[in-house]
């Protein structure tokens, strides 16, 4: 039996709250029961005509909906004709707020977005230069990183930056600077290798689809929808990626 019914339970879903366990009852609640399904929509709708709009404002106006609703209905109100008043003051805020403004302002979605799609980039190998690993800062730095140690490889690299200019640590670091949702970094980083003049076209790409990432990782939707649209349009996986992804968020 459904007993996943009131507010908080709501809340709790849409924010993540939830323990593995209640999370899969809930979603299993949601497959079996369509007035669930059609609560949870409602209740979201309603969440997010409160961040856009404001919260005291949008509350007054559901509380006065409500009031005038529930005037008309008989004393025993069910569950249902309770979220159906609740549908009527969703309905109105869609109204207020519009229907693009509300999707494309769901800041969770660019969340999962960029969970979904980002893998730091991981090649074959890394550079070999023979001798003392220890006397090659560089080599350090990549060993920690294909280790996923990214505090350490971040270091590393830096201290990499101050021996040789080279486009590919900056495209590393940002990497790493991902791995550790450290997103403004993340941008600083692959930007500087976009100053470079001689920078391969392959690490061009790859810069502007991890670039995208990192901005989604930022909410950022029109830097990330700029540095996907860059590579779009070229032959390989990443501009296939990035068409994918720009149908998600365009």
């Amino acid at each position: 039996m459904n007993h996943f019914t009131n507010d908080n339970d709501m809340d709790r879903y849409l924010n993540e709250e939830m323990t593995e366990q209640e999370r899969v009852d809930f979603e299993t609640a949601l497959s079996q029961n369509s007035l669930l399904r059609k609560q949870l929509e409602e209740h979201q709708m309603i969440l997010e005509g409160i961040r856009c709009y404001g919260r005291k404002e949008t509350w007054q106006k559901i509380q006065q909906l409500e009031v005038e609703a529930s005037s008309h209905s008989i004393e025993d109100r069910t569950i249902v004709t309770k979220w159906l008043f609740r549908s009527m003051a969703a309905s109105v805020l869609l109204l207020m707020i519009g229907f693009s403004y509300y999707w494309h302002k769901d800041e969770r979605m660019y969340t999962r977005l960029f969970e979904r799609n980002f893998e730091a980039y991981q090649p074959l190998g890394g550079p070999v230069r023979g001798g003392n690993a220890e006397e090659f800062v560089l080599d350090r730095a990549f060993a920690a990183y294909y280790k996923k140690r990214y505090e350490q490889a971040i270091d590393l690299f830096k201290q990499a930056n101050t021996q040789e200019d080279n486009y590919h640590i900056w495209f590393y670091l940002g990497n790493a600077y991902l791995g550790l949702d450290q997103a403004e970094d993340a941008i600083q980083a692959l930007q500087k290798v976009l100053t470079y003049q001689q920078v391969e076209e392959n690490i061009r790409i790859r810069t502007h689809w991890y670039l995208g990432l990192a901005y989604l990782k930022q909410k950022n939707k029109e830097a990330a929808l700029d540095a996907l649209r860059a590579i779009q349009n070229t032959d390989n996986k990443y501009g296939q990626k990035a068409r994918e992804l720009l149908k998600s968020i365009d």
